[in-house]
């Protein structure tokens, strides 16, 4: 295990905190939520990354980053959970609901929205997300052969859940579509010229 040096890992830390802890505050606000924020925080994770990776050798600090990015999560959620109340209300007894609920037409427009969001968050993303990795992968040609497999092996979920959130962000359809559809068609070009 390499030596670490202690000030560049809690920077690390608090890098990856304030992130969290931004992200955590803009989420849990009722309301529209703030971009500029929302990119914030991510940023705030992603430069995260670099003062471990200073703090030691490319591979060993990342994985560290994200462990420890990881082990910050797991807390908050512990946290969220243990303020959560005891239970339920009670529902009201059977006799005082209805019977039989009336049925409501079927909103085919609002059906095929959230099957495309889900297509584009999963599937699509996935794909503009592999392609995306793949240029990086060609980019690092120089690079030794372990370190660019290992670079594409965590930018490629990190890419996955960015184009994710875009994806299911509140904004029209067309845009999140091109958003992701977008990024998919530059990895693939740059794939192209660089592997």
């Amino acid at each position: 295990m390499p030596h670490l040096s202690p000030v560049l890992v809690l920077l690390g830390l608090a890098l990856a905190l304030s992130g969290v802890l931004v992200l955590r505050y803009t989420w849990g606000r009722k309301g529209v939520r703030s971009r500029m924020e929302v990119s914030a925080g991510w940023g705030l994770i992603a430069v995260s990354f670099v003062p471990w990776i200073m703090a030691s050798t490319g591979d060993w600090g990342a994985a560290l980053a994200l462990a420890a990015f990881m082990t910050i999560g797991v807390g908050f959620i512990t946290y969220a959970a243990l303020r959560q109340p005891a239970g339920r209300k009670a529902r009201a007894p059977r006799e005082a609901r209805t019977s039989t609920p009336e049925k409501s037409p079927i909103n085919w427009k609002a059906g095929g929205r959230r099957v495309f969001t889900f297509l584009l968050a999963g599937p699509l993303a996935g794909v503009a997300a592999l392609t995306l990795s793949l240029w990086l992968y060609g980019a690092m040609a120089h690079s030794e052969p372990t370190l660019r497999l290992f670079a594409i092996l965590f930018a490629f979920p990190l890419i996955w859940a960015v184009l994710s959130i875009f994806a299911t962000y509140d904004m029209p359809v067309i845009k999140r579509g091109g958003i992701v559809v977008l990024s998919g068609v530059l990895g693939a070009l740059g794939t192209q010229f660089l592997v």
